[in-house]
């Protein structure tokens, strides 16, 4: 990243010290660097560190805050905690994108050669609740790829399972999808998913690679019908618990291949929130994430993918 100039920081109308960098300086510097193509983080998440550590200045401005050097702990911590614009009380996940944000200003100031301490270091906050699977990330994805198949299996079960988890079926879908359900059994692009009492029905592309699993799924089956299934091989119903238990386990068994099953938040779930955050970062839209999800709440479709819109 580029160093920024002493005159850039300090610009004479703010009628400060000389040496003195005043918050919003600093806001408005790491706000360009956050926004430059060197920097790692994906478009959604620098836009909404911009707009979470412009609100840290304004609030500063507001109680009289002007310089980094006047910044305590205690106003980063007042901050982080502070209810939201609705007088909600703020949600874990805001908490913790607050000093993240806060974290990772004052990192990109030392950084770029601004010499300043970090006043959130010692901030402790509540542990995140555990309610809701983690997405992966699109590394931890390819990875599991190369888990699917087992040294002794005799079929694709768990690769199909795997794929179909990627095209967002929860277990108890993967458990009734069909030869019919593919758009074309011989070069399939797209499944039909059926749906769940509280899941919709829906029509969702398939991923690459799972493409190509399901292609090699369906030519190894003997005979195939359009009702033959292509996860649950079993004699219940598929939407009996053991389908949907059979099915589970071929996900979770991919995670504990890939050294997965033990991280916090990691389950079967993960792999669908892994696509539909990917939705999510390239559109902003979490209406889009509720659809390609199958869910009727954008509560729980900001929920998957680690949303707060109440901040």
């Amino acid at each position: 990243m580029p160093r920024a100039s002493a005159g850039h920081l300090n610009p004479s109308e703010d009628g400060h010290d000389a040496g003195l960098l005043t918050v919003q300086a600093a806001v408005e510097l790491a706000r360009g660097l956050w926004a430059g193509g060197d920097d790692p983080r994906t478009h959604q998440t620098a836009l909404r560190m911009a707009e979470i550590a412009t609100r840290f200045a304004r609030r500063l401005h507001v109680v009289g805050v002007e310089t980094l050097e006047q910044v305590t702990t205690s106003q980063c911590e007042e901050f982080i905690f502070a209810r939201s614009r609705t007088a909600a009380v703020a949600s874990i996940s805001t908490m913790r994108f607050r000093r993240t944000t806060l974290r990772a200003l004052f990192k990109t100031l030392r950084m770029n050669g601004i010499d300043v301490a970090d006043p959130t270091a010692d901030l402790a906050l509540p542990p995140r609740l555990d309610t809701t699977a983690r997405p992966l990330t699109t590394d931890e994805i390819v990875f599991c790829r190369t888990c699917t198949k087992a040294a002794r299996s005799k079929d694709l079960r768990r690769p199909a399972a795997w794929a179909l988890a990627e095209a967002t079926a929860v277990t108890s879908e993967q458990a009734a999808v069909t030869v019919g359900d593919l758009d074309d059994p011989d070069r399939p692009t797209k499944v039909t998913l059926p749906g769940t009492r509280r899941i919709r029905p829906r029509v969702v592309e398939l991923t690459e690679w799972a493409r190509s699993i399901l292609q090699a799924r369906v030519a190894e089956l003997v005979e195939p019908t359009p009702q033959s299934r292509l996860v649950y091989g079993g004699a219940q119903t598929p939407d009996s618990v053991a389908a949907q238990a059979a099915a589970c386990n071929l996900v979770t068994n991919v995670l504990a291949a890939a050294g997965l099953s033990g991280e916090p938040g990691v389950r079967p779930a993960s792999v669908r929130h892994w696509r539909a955050r990917l939705l999510f970062e390239e559109t902003g839209r979490i209406e889009g994430v509720a659809n390609l999800l199958g869910h009727s709440s954008l509560d729980e479709a900001a929920d998957a993918v680690g949303f707060d819109w109440r901040r």
